[in-house]
């Protein structure tokens, strides 16, 4: 057995900033029982914007094309 859950939601900072984030979790199974998982948070918002910018760049040229 071995599932990987990925998704992406919004969560607060200490500072109450609210940023979008990756979560990837997964089981930790050993001697062939869960014993745990493992979770990995990671910020995606400089991704995002990256995402967002590339997008926008494509949309343009291809405009003026």
């Amino acid at each position: 057995y071995s599932k990987k859950v990925v998704e992406t939601k919004y969560l607060t900072k200490k500072n109450k900033t609210r940023f979008p984030a990756l979560i990837v979790a997964t089981p930790f199974i050993f001697t062939g029982s869960i014993n745990g998982g493992i979770e990995v948070i990671r910020d995606v918002t400089k991704d995002l914007e990256i995402d967002r910018v590339k997008n926008e760049f494509v949309a343009l040229t291809s405009h003026q094309l």
